[in-house]
C-alpha cells in the first residue's frame, strides 16, 4: 500500500499529488497503449512531451494504466485528464447503446482496484469529437464518484468504442489543500517518503474550469518569467543592467510566483522538458523523484534575487552574443552544475552533448541532443575522464572539463596535462576550484601560493585574447532538507557554519583550531563546520589579488564572478532527493547540502556568468562587420 503524504499549502489551490502521465508515463505504472509524438500545431507543449494515444477498434476495447503497487488516495482528491476526442469514421453519431456498458458516451474512464473484481462506476468523456488532434478537454471527477466509499485504486480504465482515438496529455489526482497557518506557503519541515511512492514524479498542475467543490483556481495569479523579479515588466525595466562589480549583491530575495502556479517545474524554468536521466546522478533532477520533491522544487523556483539599484539580463541571446567563440568550463562536480545549469537555459539554442576522451580528446560518445527526450549523459558528463562538449546554433562550443582533488595540481602543471590544447585554444575560461582544496590544505595555509602558481600558468598557457572568469564558492547550509524558503541574510548562513561560542569568528579562519579540528576527538566539539565550507569564499579574493599582479594585459582580461548572494539559498539543495528515487540502494544516502536541484539556485551561476560576459567582454564580431 502506498501512502501519499502531502505538504501544506495555500487553500483552493489545486495541487497534483500523484501523476500518472504528464509527457511521459512514470516509472511505476504499465500500460498497453502506444506512445507519440505531439501532434498539435497550436497550444504545443513544452519540447520532449509526448501524448499517450490509443485507438479503440472493437466494442470493448480498454486503455488500461495500472501501477505495480496499491494507492491509498487523501480525502476530497479527484482524477484530472486533459484529453481530445477524434473520430477515425464518421459512422458514430450519438452514444453507444450497448446494454453492457454502463456509460454510454464512446470512452468511459474506471477507476479500481483490481484484486477485488468488483464492478466499477465509470464517467463518460468523449461526447464530442474533432476531425483533428486539439484543443484538449480537461475533466476534473471526484475520487468518490469513481471509488465510492473507497479510497484505494490500482487501475485505470478508459473503455471505448470502435472508430474512436482517444489522445491524453495529462493524468493526474489533484487535491485542494488548505493552508495550516500563516508564513510561508509550505512548513519548515516537509514531510519524507520512507519507502518510494509509485506514480508520483512529475507531477503536473492542471486547472479546473469551474467551481465546483475541491475546485482548483480558475484564474492564476500571473508569474513573472523565471529569474525575474515581479517588478520586472514594469518599473525594473527603467533601471540599469547590472555591471557585475558588486552592484549585482546588493538586493534580497522575492517570491516572484506562487509555488501552486508552478506545473513541471522544468517547463517552467527551461520551457521544456528535462531528458530521462540513464546515468547515476539523475536524482539532481529532483522534482522527478517524488511529490514532495515535485512540490520542494516548485517552492524554490518561486524565488527570485532582485538587486537593489540594477536589473539583470536573461540567459537567452548567449549564443548569438558568444558567435564562434568557446568557453570551457573547468572545476568539480559544482562546476558540472554551473555548466549544465547554462545548457538548459540556452534551450533550443544548445545542440548535442558529446563526450571527449580526457587523454585524446577525441569523440568516444554522443548522446540525444539536449532538446530532446532522452539522453545518456548524466548530470557530470561521463565523469572525470570525460571532457563535454556541446555545439551552439550560432556557431559556439561550450565545453567542460571536471576534476576534483588532482585539480589543483593539474593547474599548478598545467603544461603537462592531456587537455592543454583545449585550454589554449579557448577563448573564455570559467574556473572554480571549489571545496575539494581543504583536501590537500585542511588549513588553507597555501590557499594564496596555489593562486599565484595557477594565475602564472593562465598567462602563460592562454592566448592572449583569452579572458578568465574565476566563479566564488558558496558554502553548504546543515538541515538544507528543513529549508523552504531563502534564509534571510548571507550572514544566517555563515552563523550556522560558525565555530562554536557567536558570531565573533565568522569571517576568520584559524588555521590551528582548523587543523586539529581534523582530529576525530575534536571534529564535532569545535566546529560545526565538519566540511570546512567557509573556507574557500574566505579566500578566493587571492584570485584576483594574484591576476593583479600579472601582466597588465592578462589583470584586464581577468574577472571574479561574485555570486555570494546564492549563500542565502538553503532551499533548493538536493538533500534527501536520492532517498526518494526508485533503486533501493539509495535508500541510506547521506543528505547533500551543497549540491542544488535541477532546475534550481545553480541556475543563478549561469544567469550570472552571462551577465557579467555581456557587460565585461565585447560580443563576437558579426561575420563582414567593419572592423
Amino acid at each position: 500500500r502506498v501512502y501519499l503524504y502531502m505538504a501544506t499549502v495555500k487553500a483552493d489551490a489545486c495541487i497534483a499529488v500523484l501523476a500518472v502521465f504528464d509527457g511521459s508515463l512514470h516509472h511505476g505504472w504499465d500500460w498497453n497503449a502506444t506512445e507519440r509524438d505531439s501532434l498539435l500545431a497550436s497550444d504545443r507543449p513544452p519540447a520532449c512531451s509526448r501524448m499517450l494515444r490509443t485507438s479503440f477498434r472493437s466494442d470493448g476495447d480498454e486503455l488500461i494504466l495500472r501501477s505495480r503497487r496499491l494507492v491509498l488516495l487523501p480525502s476530497a482528491a479527484r482524477f484530472s485528464v486533459k484529453y481530445s476526442c477524434t473520430a477515425a469514421t464518421s459512422a458514430i453519431h450519438g452514444p453507444s447503446q450497448s446494454r453492457e456498458r454502463p456509460c454510454k458516451a464512446h470512452v468511459c474512464l474506471a477507476a479500481l482496484d483490481a484484486a477485488t473484481q468488483l464492478p466499477a462506476p465509470q464517467v463518460p468523456l468523449c461526447t464530442r469529437f474533432e476531425s483533428s488532434l486539439g484543443p484538449w478537454n480537461e475533466v476534473h471527477v471526484p475520487a468518490s464518484m469513481l471509488l465510492g466509499g473507497s479510497r484505494r485504486f490500482d487501475e485505470l480504465r478508459f473503455v471505448g468504442l470502435p472508430g474512436v482515438s482517444l489522445t491524453i496529455a495529462e493524468l493526474s489526482v489533484t487535491a485542494a489543500l488548505s493552508r495550516a497557518g500563516s508564513g510561508t506557503a509550505y512548513p519548515s519541515q516537509l514531510p519524507r517518503y520512507l519507502l518510494p511512492p509509485v506514480g508520483y514524479a512529475l507531477p503536473t498542475l492542471p486547472r479546473a474550469r469551474d467551481g465546483s467543490d475541491g475546485r482548483c483556481d480558475a484564474s492564476p495569479a500571473a508569474c513573472a518569467p523565471y529569474m525575474e523579479p515581479a517588478a520586472a515588466q514594469t518599473t525594473r525595466q527603467q533601471l540599469p543592467l547590472c555591471q557585475m562589480d558588486g552592484d549585482h549583491l546588493r538586493g534580497r530575495w522575492e517570491q516572484s510566483c506562487d509555488p501552486q502556479r508552478i506545473g513541471r517545474p522544468d517547463h517552467f524554468a527551461y520551457g521544456r522538458s528535462l531528458p530521462v536521466l540513464q546515468g547515476g546522478f539523475d536524482y539532481r533532477f529532483c522534482f522527478q523523484q517524488s511529490a514532495n520533491e515535485r512540490l520542494r522544487s516548485a517552492e524554490a523556483l518561486s524565488w527570485s534575487w532582485r538587486p537593489d539599484g540594477c536589473r539583470l539580463e536573461p540567459v537567452r541571446g548567449l549564443s548569438e552574443w558568444l558567435g564562434e567563440r568557446t568557453l570551457l568550463f573547468v572545476g568539480d562536480s559544482l562546476t558540472a552544475q554551473h555548466f549544465y545549469s547554462l545548457v538548459w537555459l540556452l534551450g533550443g539554442d544548445a545542440g548535442t552533448e558529446e563526450l571527449l576522451d580526457l587523454e585524446s580528446l577525441l569523440r568516444v560518445e554522443q548522446g540525444a541532443r539536449v532538446d530532446r527526450c532522452a539522453t545518456s549523459m548524466n548530470s557530470e558528463g561521463g565523469g572525470a575522464s570525460r571532457v563535454s562538449r556541446v555545439r551552439l546554433r550560432h556557431g559556439g562550443v561550450v565545453y567542460k572539463v571536471m576534476r576534483h582533488g588532482e585539480l589543483e595540481d593539474e593547474l599548478r602543471n598545467l603544461s603537462r596535462v592531456s587537455w592543454l590544447q583545449l585550454v589554449r585554444s579557448v577563448d573564455i575560461l570559467l574556473l572554480n576550484v571549489g571545496h575539494w582544496h581543504h583536501r590537500r590544505d585542511p588549513g588553507f595555509a597555501r590557499y594564496e601560493e596555489d593562486a599565484e602558481a595557477v594565475t602564472r600558468q593562465l598567462e602563460l598557457q592562454l592566448k592572449p585574447s583569452a579572458h578568465v572568469v574565476y566563479r566564488t564558492t558558496n558554502v553548504g547550509h546543515p538541515g538544507c532538507e528543513s529549508a523552504a524558503r531563502p534564509l534571510r541574510s548571507r550572514l544566517e548562513a555563515w552563523s550556522a557554519l560558525a565555530p562554536e561560542g557567536g558570531d565573533a569568528d565568522l569571517f576568520t579562519w584559524n588555521s590551528t583550531a582548523q587543523l586539529a579540528r581534523q582530529t576525530k576527538s575534536l571534529k564535532d566539539s569545535l566546529f560545526r563546520d565538519p566540511h570546512s565550507w567557509r573556507g574557500p569564499p574566505l579566500f578566493e579574493a587571492a584570485w584576483a589579488a594574484s591576476a593583479a599582479r600579472r601582466r597588465p594585459d592578462f589583470a584586464r582580461r581577468f574577472w571574479l564572478l561574485n555570486v555570494s548572494f546564492v549563500d542565502q539559498r538553503a532551499d533548493g539543495h538536493v538533500a534527501g532527493a536520492m532517498r526518494a528515487g526508485v533503486l533501493g540502494s539509495r535508500q541510506r544516502f547521506p543528505l547533500d547540502c551543497l549540491h542544488y536541484c535541477f532546475p534550481g539556485p545553480a541556475d543563478y551561476w549561469a544567469l550570472a556568468l552571462v551577465n557579467l560576459l555581456r557587460r565585461q567582454v565585447p560580443a563576437a564580431r558579426q561575420r563582414g562587420a567593419a572592423a
